[in-house]
C-alpha cells in the first residue's frame, strides 16, 4: 500500500513539474476558431458568459474553455518557426489526461493548425489570431 502511495505521489509531482511551460511561439495573442473569435468579441462587448458563449481559446499558456483546458508541458520545435509538438496536461471537470498536440504556424495568415493525436486518430482544428487587424 505504501509503495502505491509513493508511486502516485511521484507521478503527480512529475506531471505538475512538467506542466506550465510557455509556448513562446504563440506570443501574447489569443487564438480561437472563426466562431470562437465572434464569441470573444461578443463577450468583450458585455455579452453573457456561459457554456454556450465562452469559446475554447489558445494562448501561450495553453487551451482554455468554460469546462476545462490543457496546459503546455514539454515543447519541441520540429521545424524552425513552423512546427512545434507538445505534451499537454488536460482536464475537464474531475477528469485528467495527457495528450500530444502539434502546432503548425502560418505567420502570414496569422493562424495555427492544431492536430491532437487521440490514439490512432487525429483531430485537426484551425485557430486564428482573434486580435488580427488590431496592430498586435
Amino acid at each position: 500500500m505504501r509503495r502505491l502511495v509513493v508511486a502516485a505521489l511521484s507521478v503527480g509531482a512529475c506531471a505538475s513539474a512538467e506542466a506550465g511551460a510557455s509556448a513562446y511561439f504563440l506570443g501574447t495573442s489569443v487564438y480561437a476558431t472563426d466562431e470562437g473569435c465572434v464569441k470573444l468579441k461578443a463577450l468583450a462587448a458585455g455579452g453573457p458568459k456561459n457554456v454556450g458563449t465562452v469559446p475554447e481559446t489558445l494562448t501561450s499558456q495553453g487551451f482554455k474553455s468554460w469546462e476545462g483546458g490543457c496546459a503546455f508541458g514539454s515543447i519541441q520545435e520540429r521545424r524552425r518557426h513552423k512546427l512545434y509538438v507538445s505534451r499537454m496536461t488536460c482536464f475537464e471537470g474531475p477528469e485528467r489526461w495527457l495528450e500530444k498536440n502539434s502546432f503548425e504556424l502560418d505567420l502570414k495568415a496569422r493562424m495555427v493548425t492544431v492536430t491532437v493525436a487521440e490514439g490512432r486518430t487525429k483531430k485537426t482544428t484551425v485557430f486564428k489570431k482573434c486580435d488580427a487587424g488590431k496592430g498586435k
